[in-house]
């Protein structure tokens, strides 16, 4: 899929390790520069756990997550992960490329290859809830903490 600023996504699959190592390089350099900030330690080592290739690997193996990323010039500008179908489990676009709909057009391209229904939930961080509202998510309770993770409970239920 194309974007307006000649960007591609693709969609991860399992084999492309060494994608799939660049990408979660690039989901921790981003969420260091740009949301770590909100959280205390024990919430920065539960994310950066999360996302070690190990753990992505396995839930790829085991069909429960997706991953596409966008990348733009030979760069990797942003990625979305897809948890079971129906939530929201990562989204990061780098700081120098924001507001340019890489985020839309991730969200746009998961929700028609991955999500078979029109409801789908993300934990947003403090730092994205206003990138999850532009999308069409709404909050659904007051923030939470949960292993040091900071984030509020959002769902979009929105049409295709």
């Amino acid at each position: 899929m194309k974007d307006s600023f000649k960007g591609n996504i693709h969609k991860i699959r399992l084999e492309d390790s060494l994608l799939l190592h660049d990408v979660l390089d690039f989901v921790r350099k981003t969420f260091m520069q740009s949301t770590a900030q909100d959280y205390e330690e024990r919430g920065i080592e539960t994310f950066l756990d999360f996302i070690r290739v190990e753990n992505s690997s396995k839930q790829m193996r085991s069909g429960r997550f997706s991953m596409w990323y966008f990348r733009m010039a030979g760069e990797i500008r942003g990625m979305i992960g897809v948890r079971e179908r129906k939530h929201v489990s990562l989204l990061f676009v780098d700081e120098d490329f924001r507001g340019r709909g890489i985020a839309r057009s991730l969200f746009t391209r998961a929700m028609l290859e991955e999500v078979p229904g029109e409801e789908i939930t993300v934990h947003s961080s403090p730092y994205a809830v206003l990138v999850y509202q532009a999308l069409g998510f709404e909050v659904l309770e007051e923030e939470k903490v949960e292993d040091g993770i900071r984030y509020i409970p959002m769902c979009y239920k929105g049409k295709r």
